[in-house]
């Protein structure tokens, strides 16, 4: 009963968002707090059944090339990311090998592009900040990090992050 524009918005200011985001709710209470602001007549159920088929899982290629650099660099994951998604990755790659560090908001509290979530991953790698490669989708997200002293780039998947690795000397075509 809402335009796509109207949808965009809410989930851009919902504070359900930012409580399962940031591990203060759960999927379950997601759910009827969103299913009461809009009103809608769906079970809870169905909405979870919903929001899980918006996971769309790894990008292709991304796996490997993470598999890649895994024994050269430490890798870290930095994601506004809930616990609901974050099992379902999961199940389809080990992320929890993969990655080093994990930063996932549901488990700092913390969301991007918040300053604040860039000061307590910089203070938690106790590194300069300058050695600290990031990508990210978003601009807002780039431009925090870059402002945090980050090497921080924008990518839209997993074949500019290759061009940008290559172009840094860090990966070969």
């Amino acid at each position: 009963s809402i335009s796509p524009e109207q949808a965009q918005d809410y989930w851009s200011n919902s504070e359900w968002l930012r409580r399962i985001d940031t591990g203060r709710c759960t999927i379950h209470e997601l759910a009827a707090g969103v299913l009461d602001d809009l009103k809608l007549q769906a079970q809870p159920e169905e909405f979870i059944r919903h929001i899980a088929a918006l996971n769309r899982g790894l990008m292709p290629g991304a796996l490997s090339l993470l598999e890649s650099l895994k024994d050269r660099y430490l890798l870290g994951c930095f994601s506004n990311n809930n616990e609901f998604h974050w099992r379902q990755l999961c199940e389809e790659a080990d992320l929890e090998s993969i990655f080093q560090r994990r930063y996932l908001s549901f488990q700092i509290g913390l969301r991007k592009p918040d300053p604040t979530s860039f000061e307590y991953v910089t203070a938690d790698l106790a590194v300069p900040p300058a050695r600290i490669l990031y990508f990210d989708d978003r601009e807002d997200c780039v431009t925090v990090g870059r402002s945090c002293g980050w090497d921080a780039h924008q990518a839209r998947g997993v074949d500019e992050v290759r061009r940008i690795l290559v172009s840094l000397g860090i990966s070969t075509p």
